[in-house]
């Protein structure tokens, strides 16, 4: 079953993403600009304390790097005989062989952004914080998981079902449970071991 099939995301998921980030990336260079110009070419901001101008550059870089973290969850992503790999710019970017599967997570979460529920999945790999990361939103992602599935029963590797919907933590504050134990699963989610993506 090894082949070269790449499985992308459609335009009209990837394009808003991108051009937010390209917005972002605009924004949070100009900050970072105004913070390291202004104290010399005004007087004004002269008087400013510096910390102030750090405080602006570091938010500035801060949310950029958040923007671009998000925006790599949406990399093109190969499966074969050899493992799970994910793209950026035509390269491969990240590798995770089935042999060092630690294990895949589906978690369900809730999408404030486009008031639905996402399913997103997590492929740990062994001893490491290593993981790639999709959505249900790939291209052909039956196809996709079903591929996933024949790996995942040759190689014996745990599946687990994570809700973090927020019905669910709803759900779990209106119950009467051990304080400690419900922080445990509104932070976690609850999990489940499943058979299939």
């Amino acid at each position: 079953m090894s082949d070269s099939k790449i499985y992308r995301y459609s335009l009209q998921i990837v394009a808003p993403r991108y051009a937010f980030l390209g917005i972002a990336a605009a924004a949070s260079a100009a900050v970072l600009v105004w913070a390291l110009v202004a104290p010399t070419s005004n007087k004004a901001f002269a008087a400013m304390d510096w910390r102030e101008y750090v405080l602006l550059a570091s938010c500035s870089t801060i949310f950029l790097a958040a923007m671009i973290g998000q925006s790599l969850n949406f990399r093109p992503l190969r499966v074969n005989d050899c493992g799970i790999a994910s793209f950026l710019f035509g390269f491969r970017f990240r590798s995770i062989p089935w042999s060092k599967t630690e294990k895949i997570e589906k978690v369900r979460i809730y999408d404030t952004g486009t008031n639905t529920y996402w399913t997103v999945y997590n492929v740990r790999a062994k001893g490491r914080r290593t993981r790639i990361r999709f959505t249900d939103r790939l291209c052909n992602i039956e196809e996709f998981l079903s591929r996933v599935n024949v790996y995942v029963s040759e190689h014996e590797i745990p599946l687990e079902f994570v809700d973090r919907g927020r019905d669910t933590r709803m759900k779990i504050l209106s119950q009467a449970l051990d304080p400690s134990e419900r922080r445990k699963i509104m932070k976690h989610g609850l999990r489940t071991t499943i058979n299939a993506l």
